[in-house]
């Protein structure tokens, strides 16, 4: 009975990494239409006005990731 609690719990994690990293790879590879939009990536030095920060945001909450490359 233990291993198999062990190993529901091992397949919960595995579907939930899955999903995070499904939302994850949505949000990097789709350009963003504004500075402030979800789910996507923002590239400073080629979109805007070229001078602002690049990052990549899930939602304002989950996850905003600042990427500081091409400066």
């Amino acid at each position: 009975m233990r291993i198999a609690l062990q190993w529901s719990a091992i397949m919960a994690l595995i579907v939930i990494l899955g999903i995070t990293l499904g939302i994850l790879f949505n949000a990097m590879t789709t350009p963003c239409a504004a500075e402030d939009s979800l789910n996507c990536y923002w590239s400073g030095s080629t979109m805007g006005n070229g001078q602002g920060s690049s990052y990549v945001t899930i939602s304002n909450d989950l996850i905003f990731i600042q990427l500081n490359y091409g400066k």
